[in-house]
């Protein structure tokens, strides 16, 4: 059997220490074996650090020079920079992943070699777990247009999401905050038809 291709979820954190090991726990028993899992402590000043460091042999853990916050950008840039994996996913550091979320949208990326992001439904939870709302109805329908997307925003990128490392690469995305909506266009644009 081949081996599955690596994906890197990078999670930017900012004071979450309520949250944050329920989130890494959420990467860390993802039902996908091959995962490169990257947490970037954003110069928290709560516990979140120390909790982190409690996953130290299961992920990596890194920082701003100077331990500084610098913002969710910059931290996932400096994942994105860090990170081996053919695949990425980005998740908010008071966020979970369904436990299946990764095997499926690799299984169905690997599958459509045209497409070069995928997302899926998803649902909010209260503090206890309690499911409030899914994000989409069962009557969403995806129209593959650029302009919807970036127009009513419907879709949380990057939560939800799971890209080609090839897309960041090529576009240098989230590199120059100045050309990201220009950059994002183009990427929409190209993949049209199968997004």
């Amino acid at each position: 059997m081949p081996k599955q291709p690596l994906v890197s979820v990078v999670i930017p954190c900012y004071n979450r220490a309520d949250y944050i090991a329920a989130t890494i726990n959420s990467v860390l028993t993802q039902t996908y074996g091959n995962i490169e899992l990257i947490v970037v402590d954003d110069g928290c000043t709560d516990n979140s650090r120390k909790i982190i460091d409690t996953f130290a042999e299961h992920i990596t853990i890194l920082e701003h020079p100077g331990r500084v916050n610098k913002g969710q950008s910059a931290a996932l840039n400096l994942g994105i920079q860090a990170s081996h994996g053919k695949y990425i996913a980005f998740l908010d550091s008071d966020d979970l992943f369904a436990q299946d979320k990764i095997e499926k949208q690799v299984r169905y990326i690997m599958e459509n070699h045209d497409v070069g992001l995928v997302y899926g439904n998803g649902h909010t939870i209260d503090e206890n777990g309690k499911t409030l709302y899914r994000f989409y109805g069962e009557d969403h329908y995806e129209y593959s247009d650029p302009n919807r997307i970036l127009l009513d925003c419907y879709f949380l990128l990057p939560n939800n999401a799971l890209l080609r490392r090839m897309f960041l690469t090529y576009l240098d995305y989230l590199m120059n905050p100045f050309e990201r909506p220009k950059t994002m266009i183009y990427l929409l644009e190209s993949q049209r038809s199968r997004i």
